[in-house]
């Protein structure tokens, strides 16, 4: 039983591999011709047309710059409270990691960590 199935799969492979060797023969076959230029080989059907860029599809005008009023107060008080709503945001990372209680020092936020 066993024999059977072995000589049958050796069958098999022998086939594949005599495909395989038809396959690059004839391709071998096609390569030889065309070079002793036997055989021609088809010219494209469809013409080829020229490609033109179009540049102007590349430039690019800056847009109007207006000048920004730069106000020394405004600017501290949106500093101020940048660095505060940070504080806030960043408060958690220093807590301690073996679970006892850390009392939040901002009042208005509920931090107790657990």
């Amino acid at each position: 039983m066993f024999s059977g199935e072995k000589t049958l799969r050796e069958k098999q492979e022998k086939i594949k591999k005599a495909k395989i060797e038809a396959k690059k023969a004839q391709k071998q076959k096609r390569r030889e011709e065309i070079v002793n230029e036997e055989v021609k080989l088809e010219e494209d059907v469809v013409p080829k047309q020229k490609v033109v860029q179009n540049i102007k599809l590349f430039e690019w005008t800056a847009p109007d710059r207006t000048p920004v009023k730069f106000e020394k107060k405004s600017f501290l008080i949106d500093n101020s409270y940048d660095s505060s709503f940070f504080l806030i945001l960043s408060h958690n990372e220093a807590l301690p990691s073996n679970g006892s209680h850390y009392v939040c020092p901002f009042p208005l936020v509920r931090c107790w960590y657990y």
